[in-house]
């Protein structure tokens, strides 16, 4: 911590001054009882800073006069404690009096308490919808209507696209990002705030989901962030009841141990998919050791956990091979022509049509880019075997050619007007085997329709012809037929072709469930290759505490693919089992009271060293230290020094 130091190398009495609103200073608070100053700085809370303070001074006449900054002190004051940080008197002054004295006693936050003063509401980051902030900038929406840039932890190059620089100018900018993780920084995730105030939604959803701790520095109106393994140093501070330990208290910091968790994320989200079917984990590492367990047990337990953990990669493999074949296959069978192939061109307006017509024009020139080289030569056979051939092929060949006779007909009276291009509709290539097998049954009912008229005219002997009306009648009925018999062959062809290869696939599928159906039953902990006996797995079973891990900034947007889907999942996995991992031991709390540590010369080297987010060893008896993270450390800057410290 930061002091200033005199002449012996003691630490200089601390002023503490009474700012205005603006933070301007406004004078000393000199009638502050000392005896009763009590500031706590705190790592993952508000500072606090407590005093009374009495409402007379003597002057130089030895007359009562009242204390300069007394009658200005109420709710929302600001108070400054140089080098300690600014605070904001968190609540009306409590008016006391003693012995005729009128007196009053403080409580102040530190000033990120402000935060807490602003909402946000319908906060959207990283959902994909059109009031989402990563969709507020046209120019960060492609062709194809995909987000280029996604919000991110820490932007330094755009803060368009930086969470905390849009966090900043929430708090109408009087508060800017200061120091933050490099490793933090281009961490993504999403959020969904309803309403919450921006503090609360900091330190909770922010904190949570980046695994981060924040640090405001109240002086310089910064807000840093670090990520919670890279803050703080290895002081090699020791501490014990040989130099400035008076006493210690070890509590339990929870009473609540889970050893097992059901995982989910946001919009029914889970893990069975990276996790052998299974939406649960389990952590027993904690048990794993002779004072709970058998040795052979504990040997037994951590082989399963190994072996199950060496086939997870090849069961995911498995899954997303699974997955991309049955993405082929859907996509065979779900296949249809572009919903703009059908639009009714002569509905729309000439500023209409030029923008759509704009619209398509760009999408055709985001395709291309992607299949043109250096030269600027288009790769045409490359396209022609991407998946973006066949929306090419329905903006080139048709829907830009139609706009552009829509917009010719305008100027054309009714009978001159042209006819759009159809030749869409019995393109077979732009169709799936559902669409098909409908049209295959229109086509055959028309077929149906004209039995009789199957051959032509010609075809026909003379009694035959005289069975009916006329050749003029005969020809039409039999043209239809013909055209359906035309349309129901090729759509029956392509079916056929497209069957086979929904074929392929779902036996590429059949093998890759069969072999992680295999897998999963590898690493069952039942299956007799572990060697548990029924007495061994239920005396495991008595150790499983359960409960639910929830952690809804793992989701599936739109835009996703099933293998985008997957990756979230072992994402999803990866936190519930660190979160699981600290869940599933007890967590204690150390508080320790010091002799005057910043009274005392000789420790002056750990002044800088006792520090919140630091790390010092205590020594809990002779031969045993523990190394512990301060969290919290509480003294008074005008009298004497108490520590407080719990990992």
């Amino acid at each position: 911590m930061n002091f200033n130091y005199n002449d012996w190398g003691e630490i200089e009495t601390t002023q503490i001054n009474l700012l205005g609103i603006d933070e301007v200073p406004i004078c000393p608070l000199i009638s502050i009882d000392k005896d009763t100053v009590k500031f706590e700085h705190n790592l993952q809370d508000y500072d606090s800073l407590e005093f009374e303070i009495k409402k007379y001074v003597n002057d130089d006449n030895g007359e009562a006069v009242i204390a300069q900054g007394y009658d200005n002190i109420h709710l929302l004051s600001k108070i400054v404690l140089p080098k300690l940080g600014k605070f904001i008197v968190s609540s009306e002054p409590e008016i006391s009096y003693s012995d005729g004295m009128e007196k009053k006693v403080v409580s102040c936050k530190s000033l990120e308490y402000e935060l807490s003063f602003k909402d946000i509401k319908e906060f959207k980051i990283n959902t994909g919808e059109t009031s989402s902030y990563e969709r507020l900038y046209p120019e960060n929406i492609d062709a194809f209507g995909h987000t280029i840039n996604f919000i991110q932890f820490y932007n330094p190059d755009d803060s368009r696209y930086s969470l905390l620089d849009i966090i900043c100018n929430q708090l109408d900018g009087n508060w800017k990002v200061g120091r933050v993780d490099k490793l933090l920084q281009t961490k993504k995730y999403y959020f969904d705030v309803e309403n919450q105030d921006i503090y609360s939604f900091l330190m909770q959803d922010v904190s949570n989901a980046f695994k981060c701790i924040f640090q405001f520095n109240t002086i310089n109106r910064t807000i840093n962030a670090y990520l919670g393994e890279n803050l703080g140093e290895d002081t090699g501070v020791i501490i014990g009841y040989r130099n400035l330990l008076s006493s210690t208290d070890i509590t339990q910091a929870t009473d609540e141990i889970y050893t097992k968790f059901t995982v989910v994320g946001s919009d029914d989200l889970d893990i069975a998919q990276v996790n052998f079917g299974e939406s649960q984990i389990e952590d027993l590492s904690y048990f794993m050791n002779e004072r709970f367990l058998s040795k052979d047990l504990i040997k037994k337990y951590n082989n399963w956990i190994k072996v199950r953990e060496k086939k997870r990669t090849e069961y995911v493999n498995k899954i997303k091979e699974f997955i991309s074949n049955q993405e082929s296959r859907d996509n065979i069978i779900n296949l249809v022509p572009l919903d703009s192939l059908e639009y009714d061109w002569n509905t729309f307006s000439k500023d209409e049509l030029d923008r759509e017509q704009a619209y398509f024009e760009d999408l055709v020139k985001a395709i291309e880019k992607e299949f043109t080289d250096a030269s600027g030569n288009l790769d045409i056979d490359a396209l022609k075997n991407s998946i973006y051939w066949l929306d090419y092929q329905s903006y080139t060949e048709w829907i830009i050619p139609n706009i552009k006779i829509a917009k010719e007909n305008l100027l054309l009276p009714d009978d001159d007007k042209k006819d759009y291009l159809d030749g869409w509709k019995y393109d077979w290539k732009l169709y799936g085997t559902n669409e098909l097998k409908v049209m295959m049954e229109t086509f055959d009912n028309q077929m149906q329709s004209a039995k009789g008229y199957e051959k032509a005219w010609s075809e026909l002997t003379k009694d035959e012809q005289k069975k009916y009306i006329n050749q003029t009648t005969y020809d039409t009925i039999h043209e239809q037929y013909a055209k359906a018999k035309e349309h129901y062959d090729g759509a029956s062809a392509q079916y056929d072709k497209l069957t086979k290869e929904v074929n392929t696939y779902q036996a590429k599928m059949d093998s890759a469930q069969t072999e992680m159906n295999t897998i999963a039953a590898s690493v069952n902990i039942k299956n007799s290759d572990f060697g548990f006996t029924e007495h061994e797995l239920k005396v495991l079973s008595m150790l499983y505490i359960e409960s639910d891990y929830e952690n809804e900034n793992f989701l599936v947007t739109t835009i996703m693919t099933q293998v985008d889907k997957i990756d979230e999942e072992l994402k999803l996995l990866d936190e519930a089992k660190t979160e699981l991992s600290e869940r599933s031991r007890p967590q204690y709390s150390f508080s320790c009271n010091l002799d005057n540590l910043f009274n005392l010369p000789e420790f002056k080297s750990w002044h800088s060293e006792v520090e919140v987010g630091n790390f010092i060893r205590l020594e809990t008896t002779e031969s045993h230290q523990e190394k512990l993270r301060i969290t919290s450390i509480s003294f008074n800057p005008c009298a004497d020094f108490s520590m407080y410290s719990s990992i």
